[in-house]
């Protein structure tokens, strides 16, 4: 049974959920989604309302927590989803009705803060993910991921502006 998510002030936060012990040691493969929500008929109040619904969304949807393990509010509407294969397919189909962004194309924050400030902000929100509970197997996919936003820091500095992948 799933429980309900909690989301801390700011909307930083990874999906809580139950897993037996064994489940702590299986790597999850998956890719990541970054999704801008909500859509704008749906806007809430606050930004933890926005995640509270994003988190009530994907669930009313049927993905539990070992098919989405991660969520994070990058900022002005932006999360960062972890989905994991092989519901990958199903979750983009299910929710084609939301704007799938890739980083620094069509992108807000990008847009408004620049790609290297973006990239750092990212990168720091997903630090404060892992200082908190996290599901098992999660920390690396975050670590990754703050990798990822670093590399693209480190290269639209250096104003090489590589397309890494999303």
């Amino acid at each position: 049974m799933e429980s309900e998510s909690k989301t801390p002030p700011g909307a930083v936060w990874a999906r809580e959920g139950e897993f037996t012990g064994n489940e702590q040691n299986i790597p999850i493969n998956g890719d990541w989604v970054r999704l801008r929500w909500p859509v704008e008929r749906d806007l809430a109040t606050t930004s933890e309302d926005d995640a509270r619904a994003l988190d009530n969304h994907i669930t009313n949807c049927g993905f539990g927590i070992r098919d989405v393990p991660i969520i994070v509010q990058l900022g002005h509407r932006q999360y960062d989803v972890f989905v994991a294969n092989p519901t990958l397919t199903k979750f983009v189909f299910v929710n084609s009705h939301l704007k799938i962004i890739p980083f620094a194309t069509s992108d807000y924050l990008a847009d408004h803060l620049g790609k290297v400030e973006a990239a750092n902000e990212a990168a720091k929100k997903l630090k404060v993910v892992l200082e908190g509970k996290v599901a098992p197997g999660t920390a690396n996919l975050i670590q990754d991921r703050v990798l990822f936003y670093e590399r693209h820091a480190a290269t639209f500095a250096l104003g090489l502006g590589l397309g890494l992948r999303v």
